[in-house]
C-alpha cells in the first residue's frame, strides 16, 4: 500500500464539498442540542429536576411498556428520557463518575446530576437504571 496516495486520498474526502456539507450540518445539529440544554437549564429555575424526571419516569408505565412490546420491541426510554440523559451528559462533560455502592455486573457508564446517578448497562442487552443518592441510595428505575 502506498501511504502517501492512501493520504492524499482521505484528504480529497475531507476537502470534498460533500464532507464540508456533512461537517456542517454537524455543527449545526450541535448548536441546536447545546441550544436545546440551556432553555432546560433555564426552565429548570422556574421547575424543580425531581418534579420533571418524576413526569418523564410515569410515561414509562406498564400501558408504554406494552405498546412497545404489541410493536414486537423491547421497552426503551422515550425521546424526554433521552434527552435527560444527553442532558446529564453534557453537564458532566461526558465524563462519568463512579459510585462503590452501584452494581458493576456487566460494562457501564454513571453520570451524577443533582440527587440522581444515571447509569447505562451494557451487556446481551442495554438498558438504563436511574439512582435517587440522597439520602440514601436507591434504585427508582429501569427500562
Amino acid at each position: 500500500m502506498d501511504l502517501d496516495n492512501y493520504k492524499q486520498q482521505l484528504k480529497n474526502i475531507f476537502d470534498s464539498p460533500e464532507s464540508n456539507l456533512y461537517f456542517e450540518n454537524l455543527r449545526k445539529k450541535q448548536e441546536i442540542r447545546e441550544l436545546r440544554f440551556k432553555k432546560f437549564e433555564q426552565d429548570l429555575t422556574i421547575t424543580k429536576f425531581d418534579n420533571i424526571l418524576q413526569r418523564i419516569i410515569n410515561k414509562h408505565d406498564k400501558n408504554y411498556k406494552n405498546k412497545c412490546y404489541n410493536k414486537g420491541c423491547e421497552p426503551c426510554p422515550n425521546n424526554l428520557l433521552e434527552f435527560i440523559f444527553d442532558f446529564v451528559k453534557y453537564k458532566n462533560d461526558n465524563i462519568p463518575t463512579n459510585n462503590p455502592q452501584i452494581d458493576l455486573e456487566f460494562s457501564n457508564i454513571i453520570y451524577e446530576y443533582d440527587k440522581y446517578y444515571f447509569q447505562i448497562v451494557y451487556g446481551q442487552g442495554s438498558f438504563i437504571r436511574i439512582y435517587q443518592h440522597y439520602p440514601e441510595l436507591k434504585l427508582i428505575f429501569q427500562i
